[in-house]
């Protein structure tokens, strides 16, 4: 159940919120005609990290604070990590009025962000999450991995990390913006290594998820055993085979697609002349079948809050609608360029990186049909699951990739005929998202995406 905040919640983000202020009240003495102060708190309330044959324990605190400074048309920044107090924001935000004073002033600048009411109190946060037991999440954990020794009679050895957290966060800045926030995630990775004779494959499952979701937790550590034991028995890629439609599995649609993506929407790229679409607004980017939102009011979003990293409202906004792009992203640097509003997409990598232009959560809107249906619609193409490697490597620009997939199988006439030895596939974003053909809707969040398995026509194997 996600619930409002408790009142300990609440005294706690005010107690980090008073730091920011304060530090806010002394900008001017700093030096600073404008500053913003973030200050942090995440509790990594347990973590469980599977290593073979070993369970391992823990949980900690960490708190971080980052600033940003102005001092004329310069912008500066500084961060540190806790714990939290006024003597360390004002040293922090010393740094960063050193730093604006030392950088070139940037003409383009304008200001910090001015206050707007948010459309969320505040992010998700599950009490189930808070107060479960350790003793619990442990047992929860050992039951998945005795469901993975059934899903697979070869599993060799399996490792991976469930974790639940709860972060806390405070923003203001001198212009007036004084927020507070709070949430929690639950989220496992699960890596399995099989092996029949002299033969071994590995596979990878994964889940995130706002609440405390028990039978996803149950199911991780076999699901990967499972892609794992399906790959055994792997034959070389036909050679009449070497084009053809793709299916990719929800799990690995991120990979292929978020760098490019993600590089040519930001506002800054396409007011720098960087972004391939610059000049394509209100254009046909994509296949008429891809509609792809960006939302971070998401109520399971991962990366859902009320705030973005300079505390603009989050929103929702469509960002290709039929294959019709409809709007950049922008945090407010590259909005006040523009004369614009900001589209609420400042992210932090960490609490302690400086805001950039980024995607919040990332929904493709489904379609119909689970996987299988999906590979019964090939008539001769690869299957992609589980994982790829290779696609940081993707030129932005060109939108030229090559990817290995140890997880590939052959589709011929709509029917998975065997597992396939690791597979190059090779393909460009830019066709590939002018290729979907089908859209399934077995949709989940995989990392800050929400996802359905795609068909895309045009790749080539190797």
């Amino acid at each position: 159940m996600i619930v409002s905040l408790c009142l300990s919640e609440v005294i706690c983000m005010s107690a980090l919120l008073d730091i920011a202020k304060r530090a806010i009240t002394r900008a001017s003495e700093l030096g600073a005609d404008e500053i913003e102060v973030f200050v942090a708190r995440q509790h990594r309330l347990t973590v469980v990290e599977v290593l073979s044959e070993d369970v391992l324990v823990s949980s900690g605190v960490s708190e971080a604070i980052a600033v940003r400074a102005v001092v004329g048309r310069s912008l500066g920044f500084a961060a540190a990590t806790g714990p939290l107090t006024e003597d360390l924001a004002l040293e922090v935000a010393k740094r960063a009025v050193r730093v604006a004073r030392a950088k070139p002033e940037d003409p383009h600048f304008k200001h910090l962000p001015d206050p707007r009411r948010p459309l969320l109190e505040h992010g998700p946060v599950d009490d189930r999450i808070l107060s479960l037991d350790d003793s619990e999440l442990v047992s929860r954990v050992a039951e998945s991995l005795r469901r993975a020794q059934s899903a697979s009679p070869h599993l060799e050895r399996v490792e991976g990390s469930v974790e639940r957290l709860h972060t806390e966060f405070a923003i203001a800045n001198s212009r007036g913006i004084e927020r507070v926030d709070s949430g929690t995630w639950f989220e496992g990775w699960a890596m399995a290594l099989v092996k029949r004779d002299s033969e071994m494959r590995q596979a990878l499952w994964y889940f995130v998820s706002r609440r405390y979701e028990e039978e996803k937790l149950l199911a991780l550590f076999g699901e990967a055993a499972k892609i794992a034991e399906s790959c055994l028995g792997a034959k070389d890629l036909p050679p009449d085979v070497r084009t053809g439609d793709v299916i990719l599995e929800s799990l690995v649609v991120p990979w292929i697609f978020a760098r490019v993506l993600g590089f040519n929407l930001n506002a800054r790229n396409v007011q720098e002349g960087r972004s391939v679409w610059r000049d394509k607004l209100g254009e046909k980017i994509a296949s008429e079948k891809l509609t792809l939102v960006d939302d971070g009011t998401h109520p399971e979003g991962p990366l859902s809050a009320s705030v973005d990293g300079e505390g603009v409202p989050m929103q929702r906004k469509v960002v290709i609608d039929r294959g019709v792009l409809k709007t950049f992203l922008y945090d407010s640097y590259a909005a006040h360029r523009e004369g614009k509003e900001s589209t609420g997409n400042a992210v932090r990598d960490s609490p302690m990186s400086e805001p950039r232009v980024s995607f919040t959560n990332v929904i493709i809107e489904p379609g119909s049909g689970s996987l299988d249906d999906l590979v019964a619609e090939v008539e001769r193409g690869i299957l992609i699951r589980s994982q790829i490697l290779g696609a940081h490597l993707v030129d932005p620009m060109k939108g030229v990739l090559a990817v290995t997939c140890p997880n590939a199988f052959l589709v011929v006439n709509g029917e998975i005929k065997h597992p396939l030895r690791p597979v190059i596939v090779s393909l460009n974003v830019f066709d590939a998202l002018r290729s979907i053909k089908r859209v399934g809707g077995d949709s989940r969040w995989v990392w800050a995406w929400r996802t359905p398995s795609l068909v895309v026509s045009g790749a080539a194997f190797a």
